[in-house]
């Protein structure tokens, strides 16, 4: 049975590396551009992602790049015979913001348990002395922003020598100012609002006027209880707490009229 992390997102299914995958990456925000809209990354500037989402160029990839895809999966083997976390790669959609997505390196069944797998020279080097690169610390916390979870396995592998294991918990006040970033990054991108439409519900006169209980799903999927009160108005505001399964509260509008049972 999902838990409630699942609410939270929904899995796309795409094979990472296809075409398809990469015309999914231009769609939205993913893991690995959250450094870069941050300012993080000393290797892209965020006017150049820019560019590349609007006209849809993608990276090719080099020697290095293309050396860490290829032992990806071996470092994934070790990894899961380490912790005994068997996990698999798979791309994610937040419910709430379908512009944040995130192609995970691996995940569990239970969707409780994350692993962000590097095969580099100079990212293995840097974990031998304990440290995470500041450039992929906003990727690690846009995977946590999308699945709603405390902690991200960081694994550097490189051949013939033991995979690093580093635990990077959730930051808080890092995930709220990047959600304020991914927000500008989108909207100047796509002309809109990063923000969803309120939710629209509509009932007759008769039941705004001595009230009602109605049952709806959320944007995250939960299925919640609003108790409309008696002489509702029409446009009347309410708001359905988050649930505690992450995110924001959600705002419902009651429209009222004659039409609606």
């Amino acid at each position: 049975m999902p838990n409630t992390q699942s609410q939270i997102f929904r899995v796309v299914n795409l094979e990472q590396g296809t075409q398809e995958w990469l015309d999914w990456r231009h769609s939205g925000i993913g893991a690995s551009d959250a450094s870069t809209v941050m300012g993080d990354n000393r290797f892209k500037s965020a006017s150049e992602l820019m560019y590349q989402k609007r006209n849809r160029i993608n990276t090719p990839p080099n020697e290095a790049m293309r050396l860490g895809t290829s032992l990806e999966p071996d470092a994934r083997a070790l990894y899961i015979e380490k912790t005994g976390m068997l996990v698999k790669p798979q791309c994610l959609q937040l419910k709430k913001y379908p512009w944040m997505i995130a192609s995970m390196d691996g995940i569990t069944d239970d969707y409780g348990h994350i692993v962000e797998i590097k095969c580099g020279q100079s990212a293995y080097r840097q974990a031998e002395r304990g440290i995470v690169p500041s450039y992929y610390y906003g990727q690690l916390q846009h995977q946590l922003m999308i699945t709603g979870l405390d902690s991200v396995d960081y694994w550097c592998y490189w051949p013939r020598r033991k995979g690093l294991l580093q635990k990077v918990t959730r930051d808080d006040p890092y995930i709220e100012r990047m959600l304020r970033a991914e927000k500008d990054f989108i909207e100047e991108l796509t002309g809109e609002c990063a923000e969803p439409r309120p939710m629209t519900i509509r009932i007759g006169a008769n039941q705004a006027s001595r009230g009602v209980g109605i049952k709806l799903r959320t944007s995250r999927g939960v299925l919640v209880y609003l108790k409309i009160p008696e002489n509702t108005e029409d446009q009347t505001k309410f708001m359905i707490p988050n649930q505690g399964v992450g995110g924001e509260d959600e705002i419902v509008v009651v429209r009222v009229n004659d039409r609606a049972r």
